[in-house]
């Protein structure tokens, strides 16, 4: 009674004009069978929605993944590309999706992003395990790629396929920092306004952790942050946004090092994926985090405004971010 009730409940999900419901949506018609839902929003125009729905697919094993993964490949989402890299695991599907696994490939490093790391090194991943010899002379430039880690895994491939020793030869990006950046910033604070909460105010602790924030206030003085959300709310754990695509994998194009702290309630962090791919998303600490100390960038204090912070939810819009004297 209660699976046909719910069954019967998601049409007016499916067709609701906030995407964060849609998304959600699609995790319970996955759940449920919802398989005409899954159809629906299969063509979402958000791509959280779109992720949603292919790994709904994935994991009842339906063939229609496959369809969707490729026109997934052609879509801006990296979590998108990667979820799709995964519906193509079937090596007899090769011929067809080799190409625009390449393609995608090729147009995600035109980019020149370092956070494109995490969807490039999928569909690097998913070619190795295709074992397609012939596509060698695709993956020739990848060994002289700005991404050190996608140089040495087309080395890996390459030197596997061809039977000869393959270098990596990595040409980073560098964006640079300054320590007149460092002096402009003693003393600075982020407000972050948010729509219909409220302030907040983070100091930045700019001799601790320079290059977060530096990165971070150059992104607030461009409006870069304006208009985003906090996209994760983890109760009794952190919220987290600044997500130009209101998910985990898309940021600000340059990695940053980590510059590790110790997480006490209403310390700033950023978010990673691995050691050193800080990407400008910020996190709050709402309690002390002491699993996450040394670990993970520290960059600020929520100096003003910390019970503002306590009513954030997921999809709450940052409205604007201003840099102030304190």
């Amino acid at each position: 009674m209660l699976f046909r009730s719910a069954r019967a409940a998601l049409p007016k999900f499916v067709q609701h004009t906030t995407w964060h419901v849609r998304m959600y949506a699609a995790r319970a018609a996955g759940a449920l069978g919802g398989f005409d839902a899954l159809d629906t929003l299969s063509t979402d125009p958000n791509d959280n929605v779109r992720e949603a729905v292919l790994t709904a697919l994935i994991d009842a094993k339906r063939p229609e993944a496959v369809t969707v993964a490729m026109t997934a490949l052609t879509r801006p989402d990296y979590q998108l590309v990667i979820t799709a890299t995964k519906a193509l695991a079937d090596a007899t599907l090769a011929p067809k999706a080799t190409p625009v696994l390449l393609t995608t490939l090729g147009r995600i490093t035109r980019e020149h992003k370092d956070t494109s790391r995490d969807p490039r090194m999928a569909i690097l991943n998913r070619l190795q395990a295709y074992g397609d010899t012939s596509q060698a002379v695709n993956l020739e430039g990848y060994l002289r790629d700005f991404d050190p880690a996608v140089a040495a895994k087309t080395a890996e491939i390459l030197t596997a396929w061809t039977g000869q020793p393959r270098t990596a030869a990595p040409q980073p990006l560098t964006p640079g920092v300054t320590m007149a950046m460092v002096n402009a910033l003693r003393g600075r604070i982020l407000r972050l306004h948010m729509t219909g909460l409220g302030a907040f105010d983070i100091a930045l602790d700019v001799d601790a952790a320079p290059l977060s924030s530096i990165r971070v206030a150059r992104r607030a003085n461009e409006g870069y942050y304006n208009g985003l959300t906090f996209h994760r709310m983890a109760p009794n754990f952190v919220i987290q946004g600044g997500s130009p695509g209101a998910n985990e994998y898309t940021g600000d194009p340059y990695f940053m090092r980590d510059e590790v702290g110790l997480h006490y309630r209403g310390t700033v962090g950023i978010s990673t994926r691995g050691h050193d791919t800080g990407d400008a998303q910020m996190f709050v600490n709402l309690v002390d985090s002491y699993r996450l100390e040394h670990q993970y960038t520290v960059f600020g204090s929520v100096v003003a405004g910390m019970d503002v912070v306590d009513n954030i939810l997921e999809g709450d819009v940052i409205e604007r971010v201003e840099l102030l004297t304190r």
